[in-house]
């Protein structure tokens, strides 16, 4: 997610420009594939309206075509598509038998054009074609998408082949058993040779099509693109962990920051506000996607405090490599509650503006909690240095000590985060310094808190593992409330709704989110929250509210901002590189796969018809 300010590339397309189209190729992966027997019901329709086509294609009448060229396309392509599945399923059995059926559906629908095509050929009298030599050709094609789904997505290297073999011997068995064609072969072990040597001449294309992808990932990484790209596949569907091992390869070392922020009750802790200054990405349970979770879990078990975990200002660059790097987190949050010195809460709320910037200001005992937003414009991730900047100005301003969240509260569609030099970064300064100078009198604050898991609404809701959490904070008689969603950011309609609901309290309120990307392999790399159940999700952040307003007390306070050192990352280079490796890949798939399975198809016509 890219700044206004992004780079051009020497073809004038921006860096910014890249990232979406990178982003934009995980929208393939965002739906869910239909039940077995849906897939089963798609493959018996297809065989059979293929069967009626081929027969009238053949001459024959509309009552006969449906009744013979049904059956023959039941018989040609059906049983062997779902017998082939069987036979797979039961050679791995982890494979869910949903996903085998699909690929054997969509090898039906080549299998069918290619049957089709040979039919036209066979009734015209085309003597430049052979009707069951493409019929092979087809086939052979089978092999290479059945192949590439078993090495790539299955994630099976030894049997890959076995896999690519099994449908398209299926499908010629069965058709020699018919016969609608002749074959110009009369044994079947010649039929089934000229099948494997033209499914070789695919074999062939497919281990080039590897090569080109396999080469600028090797030249730029060290690591194999078709391995990264079947560890991605395997946690994208499945939630495997695997692909963090090339992430640690990639990665680099950085010292961050954490910001704590304690609140104890009766000499015990009542709520905690952690700003880990990293990102939590990359998505699903990879890296640090669930270090929201994560963190407050391991914070709430050793304290049975309320944990919010804030998005700090930090970029996709400062994705943890990692889960286990949350462990430095943990050991340095643990260490600040420790060298706390708590102090009856007194302080104040404020709100500072700059154009299109707010910064909504919590200032206890002299430090101050800020969080950003533009909302409802586009509010996205912050580059770190900016916010050391930001820091320092609220240092700077007045305060004794800072820490910033960044609110990531609008999702627009728009991709974009906010870097160096960007104008944007100016006025967040200025607003944080306006609401810095804007402090009231000190007043003795009372805290409330509230969590709701929201487990119910589904990852479809785009709320992650940490669920709702709310710290409703009384001074005097003025009341606020942070409401922080575990999830990708948040519709504005939403956060307005959600605002408008509590300030029928008299409550002051901001949405946030945390920015996880733990619930993104739902729908795409962009899922915001009220993209669905919206008004579930308002009614529950308002009960949550209500809730808090309950238990308000009167809280002591501390805060301290920790350096964490050695947290290996992702990183600023590797991130733009990955970015422009993926995109340069993709724009040569496009050209070279279609020219080179035209060629392997062509050249696979050539060869069997000289056997």
């Amino acid at each position: 997610m890219l700044a206004r300010t992004a780079e051009r590339g020497p073809v004038g397309e921006s860096l910014q420009d890249s990232t979406g189209k990178a982003v934009g190729l995980t929208r393939f992966l965002s739906g869910s594939l239909p039940s077995s027997f849906r897939i089963f019901i798609s493959i018996v329709l297809l065989s059979f309206f293929v069967g009626v086509i081929a027969s009238l294609l053949s001459g024959s009448g509309l009552l006969a075509s449906i009744a013979r060229g049904g059956g023959e396309g039941l018989f040609i392509m059906g049983v062997p598509a779902v017998l082939s599945s069987a036979i797979c399923f039961l050679a791995r059995r982890k494979i869910r038998f949903k996903k085998i059926l699909f690929v054997s559906f969509v090898s039906a629908m080549v299998y069918s054009l290619f049957y089709v095509a040979a039919r036209f050929i066979e009734v015209n009298k085309f003597d430049m074609l052979s009707s069951f030599n493409v019929m092979l050709v087809g086939n052979a094609l089978v092999f290479a998408i059945w192949f590439s789904v078993a090495y790539i997505l299955f994630n099976i290297r030894k049997s890959a082949v076995f896999f690519g073999i099994a449908q398209p011997t299926l499908n010629m068995v069965f058709f020699m058993a018919y016969g609608p064609i002749a074959s110009p072969a009369t044994a079947p072990e010649i039929v089934l040779m000229k099948l494997y040597f033209a499914s070789s001449i695919f074999l062939v294309a497919v281990y080039v099509m590897f090569w080109l992808v396999n080469a600028p990932m090797k030249r730029t990484f060290g690591v194999s693109g078709i391995e990264a790209g079947s560890l991605f596949l395997a946690q994208w569907f499945e939630r495997s962990k695997k692909l963090e091992d090339i992430f640690d390869e990639v990665g680099v070392e950085i010292d961050t920051l954490l910001g704590v922020m304690a609140f104890k009750a009766k000499d015990k802790l009542k709520c905690v506000f952690l700003i880990p200054y990293v990102h939590f990405g990359p998505f699903g349970n990879l890296g640090g996607s669930e270090f929201p979770y994560i963190l407050s879990n391991a914070i709430n078990e050793a304290t049975d405090a309320e944990v919010m975990v804030f998005h700090g200002t930090a970029t996709h660059d400062f994705n943890p490599v990692s889960s286990e790097e949350a462990v430095k987190f943990i050991k340095k949050t643990q260490d600040a509650l420790k060298e706390m010195q708590f102090k009856k809460a007194l302080g104040s709320m404020s709100l500072g503006k700059s154009e299109t910037c707010r910064a909504q200001s919590l200032v206890v005992n002299g430090k101050g909690f800020l969080a950003l937003t533009r909302a409802p414009r586009t509010t996205e991730d912050i580059d770190f240095s900016l916010g050391l900047a930001f820091r320092n100005r609220a240092i700077a301003s007045g305060l004794e000590e800072a820490m910033v969240a960044d609110a990531h509260n609008a999702e627009t569609g728009e991709i974009t985060r906010v870097e160096a030099g960007d104008p944007l970064g100016f006025e967040y300064m200025d607003a944080i310094e306006k609401a810095v100078e804007r402090r009231k009198k000190d007043k003795p604050i009372k805290l409330g808190v509230a969590a709701d898991s929201l487990i119910d609404l589904g990852k479809e809701a785009g709320v992650g593992k940490d669920g709702l959490k709310v710290a409703l904070f009384e001074l005097d008689r003025e009341r606020f409330a942070f409401v922080l969603f575990d999830g990708n950011s948040i519709l504005p309609s939403v956060r307005k709704e959600i605002i408008n609901a509590v300030k029928e309290m008299n409550i002051g309120c901001e949405v946030m989110t945390t920015d996880s990307h733990s619930a993104n392999v739902v729908s795409g790399v962009i899922n915001p929250i009220g993209r669905v159940k919206r008004d579930e999700i308002v009614k529950r952040a308002y009960q949550c509210v209500s809730k808090a307003l309950k238990n308000l007390e009167s809280v002591e306070a501390d805060m301290r901002v920790e350096r964490v050192e050695g947290v290996r990352v992702f990183g600023v280079s590797q991130s733009q590189q990955l970015i422009g490796t993926v995109n340069s890949i993709v724009a040569v798939m496009r050209v070279v796969a279609p020219l080179l399975f035209l060629a392997a198809a062509l050249f696979a016509l050539w060869a069997i018809a000289k056997i």
